[in-house]
This record gives structure tokens, C-alpha cells and sequence, in this order.
């Protein structure tokens, strides 16, 4: 790696980079030829069986015909057959550089083990003087997991931030108070405690610390929350149980002692707060990890027009049941998807293919309906089309530039009409997309069209209209790709 770096003239902040992460499913229809270590293809529908028997007969021969050699291995050195393949490239963040540093078959891999592998790298790298500054990866389930199981409060906390602290140490009452400094490990915070008479610095542990909930000033009958009582300065949890818009205080009930209290509305902010919710604190926090795992359904709409799934799938079942009408690459891998075909570009290709467009126009049925997702289909295939090209944008006279300014307005006009998040594209994806065509419209990346390749432009875009079908949008926004393909 450090030759490869030299070779290419790449030194100081050129060596400072990023790991990118992903695993791929080993599945029926893959051909690896064994004797000469190279992958051969995917077997298609047409004779699928006989094809993949006589592979599994061939490679049945090849194992047998070097089974003595291996007698020697023993019981211990014996492994089941992997069904993953998990990749690790190196990318430097201000040229265009990647370089793979680990390729290896797996069963499964733990948060764990993927933890440690990754903080091992960095640290072996490190001390040849390649620095990296973080990872990216998609949403997979191990993935999910290790990107929640850092402390991502504690990573982003810094001076003059608020937080609750437990200076009792029992975690039954926690104050507010204000982050004034903390160690190298972000193990320990030195703290001063809010709304007291004698604050002090005070320095506590992690654990007893935590990231307060969003301030809360309106507050209904019956509704749950925490009160400070004054007599001890304690929290304890209440209800509401009674509202005075003329005084302009409510009153609350404390639940243990159904002691009561009347707080002033200037004052709710001080006595009174929203009972603890992580999962709450979770989505509303700045820190948050963004990979939440939520649903990402969306019901896209352009001009009161659907674009959906549903119509691709429409096309995919009358070229089956009409053997004539055969016009486009659609089979039963491009409408069913797994979670490792959505990675497949050709598929991808073929559904935002010109083929698609023409067939959703021409079946009857179908053309009525489907307008907004022929639109779509032409303004994301323009887009890739142009992105791909291995002739980059030279002048503002390229007649690109004015197809590139039409497809950032249909994306900016769709995002205007929505009157709620889902009902559009993800705003990464949006911002990601717009942010690349006027990049490329005033020359500031003049060979983006040819290193944009096809995971980068091909999956941001049809990542979105699967979304409609399987209610979950994947690596959507990100604009890198981990293992490029060119």
C-alpha cells in the first residue's frame, strides 16, 4: 500500500482516507472457477438446473481429485463452506485512490469482531503513517449494530454543552448541568451543575451522564412527566392534573406521595420535564446515527401523478403472459429482489432502461397510469447516462449542460410539491443528486462523468423507486460507493 501510495504521488493530507466496508451473499447461480480462481458469471433461467448440476459435478471432481493432498489437514483446520464474502478498501478523501486491504470468505460476522477489525486496521495504519479518519458501510444487520454500539453522545459532546448528570451516582435523579471539559478517552466529563446555589466542577464518569431530553413548555391534563419537588430538590415522576390559563400555572400530583403542586409557567421549564425516553431521545437528537432502521415507505407523487413499483412490476407480468411483446431485459430478478440483487447494476440498468419507458407507454393498461414513473425512468437514465460518460463536460456549450439543468428541475420541482417527507425522494438523495449536476455545470469536476461509476449514480436513484415496493431505501444519499466496479 505505502509503494502504491508513493507510485501514484500521493503524500500528506493525500494519505489520509477512510475504510469502506461490505459484505456479499455467495448464492445460487454464481460460478467461481475453482482451478483458475476467477469468477465466470451468473447462470440465467434457461436451463438453470442442468447447468448448475453439471457445475456442481465438475467442481464435486475437482475437490475429490485433491482431497489426498489435503488428508494432512486436521480436524481443527476443517471449516464449514463460507456464504458471505466481506471486502475492506482503503480510500484516501482528497484524491482518487482506493486501495483493497482485506478480501475473505465468512459465515457471519459479529458487531464485535467487525469492531475490532476495523480499529485494528486503523491502528496497523497508523503507525505507517496512513491516518483514518472513519468508515463507511450500508445498512446491513451486522453494520446496524456496529455503528450503534459506539458512543455517539460522548464522541460528539464538547464545551458548553448541556447534559443530565447523576452526581449520586445511583442513576435515580439526574440534573442538569453544563460539560466543561473531559479526558483524551471521553471516559470521564468534568461537569458544573445548573440551577443551584454552589456550583462546582465536578468530574464524573461517562456512565452517569446522559443527553437531556428536548424542553418541553406545553403540557396537557393527564399527561406524564417529571417534577422537581422543591422540599428536596429531587425528581420525581407525576401527572398533570390541572390547567389554569387565568393564573397561568398548572398543577401537578406527585404519583408515590399524591402530593400536589402549582408551578408557573415561567417556571415549567425549571420544575418540570417530559419523562426519559431514549427511543424518543433517538430520533430527535442531533447525534443520531443515521442508519435508525426505520421504515422509509414513500408514495412518490409528481403532478398529482404516482410513480411506483407497481407499474414496472405491471410490465414485467404482461411480457410474461404475452410471448410477442417481449421488448425489455425485465425477468423475475429485477421485480423480486433480495437484499444482495438490489446491489446488481445491471439489473438496475435494465429497470431504468429506455425499453422499460416504451413498454409502460405502449401496454394499455398501463400508460394511463403510469406517466410519473416514465418520467422518472427517463430523467434518472438521462442523468446516469451523462454521469457515466467517459467524455467529461469540457465547456458550457456541451448540450449536456442544458439536459443536466432540465433534470434538476423535474427533481426540484417534484421536492417543492410535496407536503410531507415521504411523499419525495430522500432529501440526501436529493441534495446528493442536485449537488452533482451543478458541480459538473460549472466545471469543477470535469472528469466526475467517468469516475461516477455505476454504483455511484445507478443505485442513488433506483434505490428509491424500490423503496416504494419494499418500504426500506438502502445506502440511499451516501454518493460512495465501497467496492467500486469499472
Amino acid at each position: 500500500m505505502l509503494a502504491s501510495l508513493t507510485i501514484n504521488k500521493i503524500w500528506g493530507y493525500g494519505r489520509v482516507g477512510f475504510f469502506s466496508h461490505d459484505s456479499f451473499k455467495i448464492q445460487k447461480g454464481l460460478l467461481w472457477n475453482q482451478r483458475e480462481n476467477c469468477y465466470v458469471g451468473y447462470l440465467d433461467f434457461e436451463n438453470e438446473m442442468q447447468d448448475y448440476q453439471a457445475f456442481a459435478i465438475q467442481c464435486q471432481q475437482e475437490i475429490e481429485s485433491t482431497s489426498i493432498e489435503n488428508n494432512s489437514l486436521s480436524d481443527e483446520q476443517k471449516y464449514g463452506l463460507a456464504t458471505q464474502v466481506h471486502q475492506i478498501v482503503w480510500h484516501s478523501v482528497t484524491h482518487n485512490f482506493a486501495f483493497p486491504i482485506s478480501y475473505y470468505g465468512i459465515n457471519n460476522i459479529t458487531a464485535h469482531c467487525l469492531n475490532t477489525l476495523i480499529f485494528s486496521l486503523a491502528a496497523k495504519l497508523e503507525c505507517v503513517g496512513i491516518h483514518t479518519i472513519g468508515s463507511v458501510c450500508d445498512g446491513a444487520g451486522e453494520n446496524r449494530t456496529h455503528i450503534k454500539s459506539f458512543d455517539w453522545y460522548a464522541s460528539k459532546w464538547s464545551f458548553g454543552d448541556l447534559v443530565e448528570v447523576n452526581f449520586n451516582k445511583d442513576k435515580k435523579s439526574f440534573y442538569a448541568a453544563k460539560i466543561i471539559d473531559n479526558n483524551f478517552e471521553r471516559t470521564k466529563f468534568t461537569v458544573c451543575q445548573l440551577d443551584c446555589d454552589n456550583p462546582k466542577k465536578i468530574e464524573i464518569e461517562r456512565n452517569f451522564i446522559r443527553p437531556p431530553m428536548p424542553l418541553k413548555l406545553k403540557w396537557n391534563i393527564n399527561e406524564q412527566c417529571e417534577f422537581k419537588n422543591p422540599r428536596d430538590n429531587q425528581w420525581y415522576l407525576g401527572k398533570i392534573i390541572e390547567l389554569d390559563p387565568v393564573e397561568s400555572t398548572l398543577s401537578v400530583e406527585i404519583k408515590n406521595t399524591k402530593e400536589g403542586w402549582k408551578v408557573f409557567s415561567y417556571h415549567i421549564g425549571k420544575f418540570l420535564r417530559p419523562i426519559y425516553n431514549s427511543q424518543e431521545l433517538i430520533v430527535n437528537h442531533k447525534t443520531i446515527n443515521p442508519i435508525t432502521g426505520e421504515k422509509n415507505t414513500r408514495e412518490i407523487m409528481f403532478n398529482k401523478k404516482e410513480i411506483s413499483w407497481k407499474h414496472i412490476k405491471g410490465v414485467y407480468e404482461y411480457t410474461n403472459q404475452h410471448a410477442t411483446a417481449k421488448a425489455t431485459k425485465l425477468t423475475k430478478r429485477h421485480i423480486w429482489l433480495t437484499s444482495w440483487s438490489r446491489m446488481r447494476v445491471d439489473l438496475a440498468e435494465h429497470t431504468l432502461s429506455k425499453e422499460v419507458e416504451d413498454a409502460l407507454a405502449s401496454i394499455k393498461k398501463l400508460k394511463e397510469i403510469s406517466e410519473g414513473t416514465r418520467d422518472y425512468i427517463k430523467y434518472s437514465r438521462k442523468y446516469r447516462q451523462i454521469m457515466h460518460s467517459k467524455i467529461s463536460i469540457q465547456s458550457l456549450k456541451d448540450s449536456r449542460i442544458n439536459t443536466l439543468m432540465e433534470i434538476r428541475n423535474w427533481f426540484i420541482l417534484g421536492d417543492k410539491q410535496k407536503t410531507e417527507s415521504k411523499e419525495w425522494i430522500s432529501s440526501q438523495c436529493q441534495f446528493d443528486l442536485i449537488l452533482s449536476i451543478n458541480d459538473s455545470s460549472t466545471q469543477t469536476l470535469k472528469s466526475y462523468g467517468h469516475s461516477l461509476n455505476k454504483y455511484q449514480v445507478t443505485r442513488l436513484v433506483t434505490s428509491e423507486v424500490k423503496s416504494f415496493n419494499y418500504g426500506e431505501a438502502d445506502g440511499t444519499g451516501t454518493g460512495i460507493t465501497t467496492l467500486a466496479r469499472r
